[in-house]
């Protein structure tokens, strides 16, 4: 079977949310084809409490290793942002997700994340009581078909910086670059 590690880490969110408190929970989710053999599909952050506008920095490790039969489902990382605030509420503020990257070697990646936008009775609700809207399905994050009836605006960026290695996607007829 073909190989395909992946190790790095999860370093923080960039400078454009306008919050602190930040925390991120991620899951590597993938296809049938595939299955994981060492590491961890999930996890949490913890909490950085920089200044407002400052980045939220992380360096939470990574470390997967998955042997496949076939390329389709391929392994991405979904995202979903929290916040927590000076009386210990907890609430989501963003989500997004990236493809594992399919070429061997280093990578610097962006996740852009969004937030769902809901009628101005939402936003007031939101604003004055500091929570957000959240999604029922969590197929939502990453599935086009049903994303496309929500409206979003977009939230922040994470930073992830990972290294891939492969081994034998080549004896399948797979040229990766």
């Amino acid at each position: 079977m073909a190989e395909f590690h992946c190790f790095g880490s999860i370093i923080g969110s960039d400078e454009n949310f306008d919050q602190t408190g930040l925390f991120a929970r991620w899951k590597i989710s993938h296809g049938s084809n595939w299955e994981l053999i060492e590491g961890q599909s999930s996890g949490e952050t913890q909490i950085d409490f920089p200044n407002i506008g400052a980045r939220s920095h992380w360096s939470h490790p990574i470390d997967v290793h998955f042997v496949c039969n076939g390329i389709q489902g391929w392994p991405r990382i979904e995202f979903q942002v929290f916040k927590e605030d000076s009386y210990g509420r907890v609430c989501s503020i963003s989500y997004g997700f990236i493809h594992l990257p399919s070429s061997p070697g280093y990578h610097e990646l962006k996740c852009y994340t969004w937030k769902p936008v809901g009628s101005i009775y939402n936003r007031l609700y939101s604003f004055f009581t500091g929570s957000s809207l959240i999604l029922r399905n969590p197929e939502m994050i990453y599935n086009p078909n049903e994303r496309y009836r929500i409206r979003t605006e977009t939230s922040g960026t994470l930073s992830l910086q990972l290294y891939v290695i492969t081994k034998n996607f080549d004896r399948y007829g797979v040229e990766l670059n």
